[in-house]
């Protein structure tokens, strides 16, 4: 696996790096954009997953502006945190790592969003391997298996998407992007806020929320 010298991406002494370091160089540049990307990829999936199993159309973004789901994105960065220094080691072990942290990941956000704002989007009751409905067996396999495929197949791919941008632009787009995405997110966490209080016929109390 090699760059060429132009790269940001991979550290340029690669033998060395993955030897001592792990796969990637964990950087706010690259983590910021693996989260971008798993974001969009993410749904993008999600939506097409939909479509051919329920043959329906149901684009369930995340955020309000754009096609985004933040909990891609923050997958996508756990697994490239966690699977750093585990990119070649046996399958198993990638696989077993990749299966815990993906259903603790499925469980908290679960948990997060049904105590913050009585949201309940998915429930596993009564399935096999059913952790309060949070997560289960199944979906814990297919956290191992996604680990597994991102850390052997994907991530390599998705650095070479991340080295389209200019050298010269890196600072300017991953500034630009990350100050929209911020604005974003409390964009997004003020609406659902506001639709919880809706559901519970609590007024608005400014402008903003009416």
């Amino acid at each position: 696996m090699t760059q060429d010298n132009e790269s940001v991406t991979i550290d340029p002494s690669i033998n060395e790096y993955l030897e001592s370091k792990g796969y990637i160089s964990l950087n706010y540049y690259n983590l910021f954009w693996i989260f971008v990307l798993c974001s969009v990829v993410g749904i993008i999936s999600e939506t097409l997953y939909q479509l051919i199993v329920f043959d329906r159309y149901e684009l369930r973004a995340g955020l309000v502006w754009g096609p985004f789901s933040p909990i891609y994105g923050i997958g996508g960065v756990l697994f490239t945190i966690a699977l750093n220094r585990f990119w070649d080691k046996n399958v198993i072990v990638i696989f077993a790592v990749s299966m815990l942290l993906g259903s603790a990941l499925e469980f908290s956000a679960s948990w997060i969003m049904e105590t913050m704002f009585g949201i309940i989007s998915w429930d596993y009751s009564g399935t096999f391997g059913s952790i309060q409905g949070r997560t289960n067996f199944a979906f814990g396999m297919m956290w191992g298996a996604f680990g597994l495929i991102w850390v052997r197949v994907a991530l390599p791919w998705v650095l070479r998407v991340i080295d389209l941008i200019p050298r010269r632009y890196h600072i300017t787009v991953t500034t630009a992007m990350s100050i929209f995405m911020a604005m974003n997110i409390m964009v997004t966490i003020v609406a659902i806020d506001r639709q919880y209080e809706r559901l519970n016929d609590i007024p608005a109390s400014n402008p903003i929320q009416s």
